[in-house]
């Protein structure tokens, strides 16, 4: 997913002409409702949609994946959202942690931030820290290291949010790309 779509989201015209290509996709399973707002699961994406506004509120895109050391997962989310209301500036953390983390078990994000992913990923990671039953981890090289939020100022390539444990790394000739 390019930049520019989500960039263009922010517009009404388009904004309208992807609302309305959503609501009227047959494919969509919903998965919860609101006050003119619904949730829809539509293959690898969530989506949002207003009924009262006609514009697609939340969107969250996310690829399924295995590895043996993470086990199944999904990766690099992207989510965007208007943040018109109190509903949309949480739908990050509660699509990530009331739906993707409970199905996926665990979340993977490369450091290839796009769209301020960073900022959003760095605050979500901040607040889970003290969550029970999450993990955090950054990988640096081929090392996998449990997050501190003691360092403010970690450069790393890739992050893990896990609602497991992860076993240590293997011996680097044994190791398994993530």
């Amino acid at each position: 997913m390019k930049d520019g779509y989500l960039l263009n989201l922010l517009g009404s015209t388009y904004n309208r002409q992807q609302y309305h290509r959503f609501s009227n996709n047959t494919h969509k399973k919903l998965i919860e409702q609101h006050d003119n707002y619904n949730v829809y699961r539509l293959g690898n994406m969530i989506l949002g949609l207003n009924d009262k506004r006609c514009n697609l509120s939340c969107y969250v895109n996310f690829q399924k994946c295995y590895n043996p050391i993470i086990g199944h997962h999904i990766k690099q989310v992207i989510i965007w959202s208007l943040g018109d209301s109190l509903y949309e500036l949480d739908f990050d953390k509660h699509i990530l942690f009331d739906y993707l983390l409970p199905t996926y078990g665990s979340i993977l994000m490369d450091n290839n931030p796009h769209f301020d992913m960073e900022r959003l990923w760095k605050h979500i990671f901040y607040n889970t820290v003290e969550m029970p039953n999450v993990f955090v981890y950054y990988i640096v090289g081929n090392e996998l290291k449990n997050y501190s939020p003691c360092n403010d100022d970690i450069n790393f390539e890739k992050m893990i949010l896990s609602n497991k444990r992860l076993p240590e790394l293997p011996p680097k000739q044994q190791r398994v790309k993530l």
